[in-house]
Formats: structure tokens, C-alpha cells, sequence
């Protein structure tokens, strides 16, 4: 929420975040061992209970979308990610619905972007493409 923003009547849930600006010094020499990695069999079946550390950091500016199937091992749909941010970026709505997004909501893909390389922020595409599905009946 922002300072000039308001909760509505139905809002529930207030998340809190730690703002983070700090960078790890020669982060990017460091052995791969220490990275974190994200999938759905490794958050269910680990067997230390470990919490994850939700920060504003992102480790690095934004890159481009690069498909290494990282948004298909978090997300528990049956819906393919990357092609469907895809055309939500070319505004085709045609594919979006071929691609199921009337079947989404934007709160689906918050693993996808808590664990996308890239730092896209899927929820927000997700959030777009239903805007222009409405507008577009």
C-alpha cells in the first residue's frame, strides 16, 4: 500500500516486506552450491523444514526473458507460462485464449515471479492480459 493509497472493504491480507538494498560482495564469483533453487518437489518433499527468506532484493537488474522452464517447475496449472506472457505482451488475444488465461488470476504465478531469473513480474502480465481480455469482451 502506498502512503496516499487505502485498504479496501475486502482486503484481507496485508504482506509486510523487509526492504533490502544490500549486495553480497563478489556475488557473482561465488560457487553455484549456495543459489537457491525453486521447484515444486523440492518445496514439498525437502526434508529440512527451512523458511524462505522473502526480501525486496532482486539480486541484479531486470534481464530478458530467457525460457529455461524455471515458471513451469513452480507452477502447479496445467497451463504453459511462457508462451501464454508471451502473448500478453503482443496483446493477441486470440492465442491468450487458446493459452487459458481466462482460467487464471494473477495471483497464481507468485512463485513464478518470485523465482524467475529474469525478475519479471508475471502477476502483473497476468493482471494485463486479463484487463485486455475484459476490454476486449
Amino acid at each position: 500500500v502506498e502512503k496516499d493509497d487505502y485498504l479496501g472493504f475486502y482486503d484481507t491480507i496485508i504482506s509486510i516486506l523487509p526492504v533490502d538494498h544490500s549486495r553480497p560482495f563478489l556475488g557473482w564469483i561465488q560457487p553455484g552450491s549456495s543459489k537457491k533453487t525453486y521447484s515444486l518437489s523440492r518445496s514439498f518433499l525437502s526434508f529440512r523444514r527451512r523458511l524462505f527468506n522473502f526480501t525486496t532484493k532482486q539480486n541484479g537488474s531486470l534481464r530478458a526473458l530467457v525460457p529455461i522452464n524455471a515458471w513451469e517447475d513452480v507452477l502447479p496449472m496445467d497451463i504453459m507460462p511462457n508462451p501464454l506472457y508471451r502473448s500478453i505482451l503482443a496483446d493477441d488475444v486470440e492465442e491468450m485464449t487458446q493459452l487459458g488465461i481466462l482460467e487464471c488470476d494473477e495471483e497464481d504465478f507468485a512463485l513464478c515471479s518470485f523465482a524467475c531469473p529474469s525478475k519479471i513480474d508475471v502477476g502483473a502480465a497476468i493482471r494485463k492480459g486479463l484487463d485486455i481480455m475484459r476490454t476486449e469482451g
